[in-house]
């Protein structure tokens, strides 16, 4: 069992008309597959929080991990 000690709060607002394009990424095409491809990212949770607000929660074991994680996710943008 991983600790967790640090996490990632992301809250994104999908542009108007692009709702359903941010609901696809983040329920079917596999985001959750790319989170999965990193050690460092033991927990990985997404949600829609209104019509055109969605949540990212990213947990790690520790701060090397979280700066792991991020310049991966700026690269798949």
């Amino acid at each position: 069992m991983t600790i967790t000690k640090v996490a990632l709060l992301v809250r994104l607002e999908a542009k108007p008309g692009e709702e359903s394009t941010v609901a696809s990424f983040l329920e079917k095409e596999n985001a959750l597959a790319l989170a999965n491809e990193e050690e460092a990212t033991p927990v990985w949770f997404a949600s829609r929080l209104g019509p055109s607000i969605f949540g990212i929660f990213d947990a790690f074991a520790d701060d090397a991990g979280r700066q792991a994680h991020r310049p991966a996710q700026s690269r798949r943008r």
